[in-house]
């Protein structure tokens, strides 16, 4: 399939609050509006959790299953704020935070969802969390990181595969990160600062000898607008990176925001592809549809 080819996966009458994906699987938590005033002591509902999965129907062609529904899971418990949810060949997770800024690591069973011990952290934060948007949680290969952003240092990230916690910290040049994903052997890290360009670096865990804190400079995209989505692509070792495009001011009556894409390989920093995105055949890279819900 050409590079910065994406496609629609499915119509949904709802915004998910949370998403994640794994090998052909993409999972999505939907919550019910908050009750009025008046019933704020009951109990929230319990968060759904749902997903659909891409099949192969013929060579380098895939197609959305189940169709015209969503598979369901066990719901998530509604109370505590969600930070989001991260899926990998472990399983799917999930971390909550409570009003008193402490975290919770869940974990889909096939009857519910078991809590595991949540990550160790090297040092004592600033202060203690007060907002979800303070963590970032998502899928490494055998299971999970949670990463902590603080307004002092550098975000702590934890990496969990099997029942231990592997500690690193997050890059000397970006030290909040929008964006923190796994892709094989190497962390990466992207940002956009208002008004700049996206950045995206990655720290290698096989052990190689980088001068200053060990991440690497991958790549710099100038035309990424301030709202922007990414996927990280296992299967083709890059980043996929999406975003609309407004009409320019002045332009034609009728000119249509367009959606752009850029793929990054995560090897070596080339940008394989930038511009338009084309809608054609189902990708043939099983994680990569997923970006069509990432724009929407």
């Amino acid at each position: 399939t050409p590079f910065g080819t994406i496609r629609v996966a499915t119509d949904l009458m709802r915004v998910p609050v949370a998403v994640a994906a794994a090998d052909a699987r993409f999972y999505m938590v939907f919550q019910d509006p908050a009750p009025p005033p008046a019933f704020a002591h009951l109990k929230p509902p319990p968060r759904r959790v749902q997903s659909i999965s891409a099949v192969q129907i013929t060579q380098g062609r895939w197609a959305t299953r189940p169709f015209g529904r969503l598979d369901v899971h066990p719901f998530l418990p509604g109370e505590g704020g969600l930070v989001g949810i991260a899926a990998s060949d472990a399983g799917l997770f999930a971390l909550m935070l409570s009003d008193a800024g402490d975290t919770t690591l869940l974990r889909m069973e096939p009857d519910g969802w078991s809590e595991l011990p949540g990550p160790v952290w090297g040092r004592t934060p600033s202060r203690l969390p007060r907002s979800s948007q303070e963590f970032r949680i998502f899928g490494v290969p055998g299971g999970v990181g949670v990463a902590r952003l603080d307004e002092v240092r550098p975000a702590e990230i934890a990496i969990r595969t099997g029942e231990a916690w592997t500690q690193v910290d997050a890059p000397t040049a970006d030290p909040r990160p929008d964006l923190i994903a796994m892709v094989g052997h190497s962390v990466v890290a992207a940002s956009r600062p208002p008004g700049g360009s996206l950045s995206i670096r990655a720290l290698s865990l096989r052990g190689e000898e980088l001068p200053g804190d060990g991440w690497r400079d991958l790549a710099r995209i100038d035309s990424v607008e301030e709202v922007w989505g990414a996927a990280p692509l296992a299967s083709s070792n890059a980043l996929a990176v999406v975003w609309h495009r407004k009409p320019p001011a002045g332009a034609p009556e009728g000119e249509l925001t367009r959606r752009m894409m850029a793929e990054v390989s995560l090897g070596t920093g080339r940008v394989l592809f930038e511009g338009e995105a084309s809608s054609g055949s189902p990708v043939s890279r099983k994680d990569a549809w997923l970006l069509g819900l990432a724009v929407s």
